[in-house]
Formats: structure tokens, C-alpha cells, sequence
């Protein structure tokens, strides 16, 4: 069931550039085989990717309140990783447009 996205208040950003360096071992992955390493580095006390995950998710998200919906609009080479941290952050599935990635907010 598709949401009526025009009823939603979305924070939207546009064409960010996450002040990171991609880990290498995520690199030309899918947004679930990055959730895979993620869920695989998320207990590890310094772990490059999931402070690359915090990045990408701060980048996108609502900097008022995490857990707001919003829409990541030209995310570029960055799109599976803002599908992953949508998953991971927010609880939801992620919905793809043309040009961009929508998140429905925090939804556990």
C-alpha cells in the first residue's frame, strides 16, 4: 500500500555530499547487502561503517528531529546507502521516486 505522499510534511534536502569517505568493503553493494555488514558491525566498538551509516543518515534526516519523514532528493552514488540507513534509522522500507528516495519516518 503506496502513502499519499502529498499529505506527508517531508524534510527534503537536495544533492548533500556526505563529508566521508565510503568504506571500502560497502562499495558497489545493494542497500541489503549493506544492511548485511551493517548488522555485522554494529556491536564492534570502532567500526568506519557504521560511523559512515551515522553520516549518511545525518546528512538526509531531519536535523530538528531523526525521526521525521523525509526525502532525500538526488542522493547520487549514495542512494542503497540512504535505502540501508532508512532501514536501519527508521524502521521502514524505503520508497523510490525518478530522482530520489523517500523515508515515512521513524516507524518501530
Amino acid at each position: 500500500m503506496k502513502a499519499n505522499y502529498n499529505k506527508i510534511n517531508f524534510h527534503r534536502t537536495t544533492l548533500n555530499k556526505v563529508e566521508m569517505v565510503e568504506p571500502r568493503i560497502t562499495r558497489n553493494k545493494s542497500s541489503e547487502q549493506i544492511l548485511d555488514i551493517m548488522k555485522k558491525e554494529a556491536y564492534k566498538e570502532k567500526s568506519k561503517v557504521m560511523d559512515f551509516a551515522e553520516a549518511v543518515f545525518n546528512t538526509f534526516a531531519d536535523p530538528n528531529d531523526w525521526k521525521n519523514p523525509f526525502y532525500a532528493k538526488f542522493p547520487g552514488c549514495k542512494k542503497e546507502w540512504v535505502k540501508a540507513v532508512i532501514i536501519w534509522f527508521h524502521g521502514s522500507m524505503p520508497e523510490e521516486s525518478y530522482a530520489g528516495v523517500y523515508s515515512l519516518g521513524y516507524q518501530c
